[in-house]
């Protein structure tokens, strides 16, 4: 098995919890989780501890296929970039959750309602979903670049300025169609090329004014409102803005 997570957890009291350990067999098709009560792992816990872990039921990542929603065409389907769901926030204790199968269906609502607007330069190309013996197993989006993270770590080319220009005409874009996008941070932002990029990732995505369900941001990248605003994307951008001017 291949490790996919390993996940500090904390109490509300900022007090540790437990250690969230996930692993993918079979070609990403089942996870299995093991949780650890020691803020202590020790060096070899990837192999004392698979034997221990338990599978996570599919129905808690993997929705039913709705009719209403675009299947991508298996012409497509073989080159894309498939986001599948993790279960990331999978708790033992409630395996009837589907949180993680109830976030991609949310997650494909949105990207259809982008896609039917004409999409934009510098938002994600999505072409729709990919189907597996009924179920959703991912969402099929055009391939891009790095994300701006991991660009900037590899020392690779970034024009800071077309990068945060770019980025904020896609916020324009969603926000002129009523859309707010709710996680900029520089894991959602992949580069076509060093002064082209594009938004990615609308797990966190609503409609203007609605409250936020899901995921809801990337902590330290946005306000954690509870209702979906502009403001929120702006102070995204401007974060990203000052890690970038930072490092250069």
């Amino acid at each position: 098995m291949n490790r996919v997570a390993k996940i500090e957890v904390f109490n509300n009291d900022d007090t540790f919890a437990f250690w969230s350990i996930i692993w993918a067999k079979n070609e990403d098709e089942d996870y299995y989780i093991y949780i650890h009560p020691s803020q202590h792992l020790p060096s070899d816990f990837d192999s004392s501890f698979q034997p221990k872990a338990q599978l996570i039921p599919r129905s808690h990542y993997r929705p039913l296929k709705p009719s209403s929603l675009t299947i991508a065409a298996s012409s497509i389907s073989d080159s894309c970039y498939v986001k599948k769901p993790l279960p990331l926030s999978y708790e033992p204790e409630n395996p009837e959750d589907t949180s993680a199968a109830d976030g991609l269906i949310r997650e494909a609502l949105v990207l259809e309602s982008l896609t039917k607007l004409g999409g934009h330069k510098n938002i994600a190309d999505y072409y729709g979903y990919i189907e597996k013996d009924g179920y959703i197993f991912g969402l099929c989006f055009k391939k891009y670049g790095k994300n701006l993270w991991d660009a900037v770590r590899d020392g690779d080319e970034v024009n800071v300025k077309d990068v945060v220009q770019g980025v904020k005409q896609g916020l324009e874009w969603l926000h002129f169609h009523g859309w707010v996008h709710g996680d900029i941070c520089p894991y959602n932002i992949v580069l076509q090329s060093p002064s082209i990029p594009v938004i990615i990732d609308f797990d966190s995505s609503a409609l203007c004014g609605q409250h936020i369900i899901g995921k809801g941001g990337t902590p330290g990248w946005t306000l954690g409102q509870d209702l979906a605003k502009k403001e929120s994307d702006f102070y995204g951008l401007s974060e990203v803005e000052k890690w970038l001017l930072q490092l250069n």
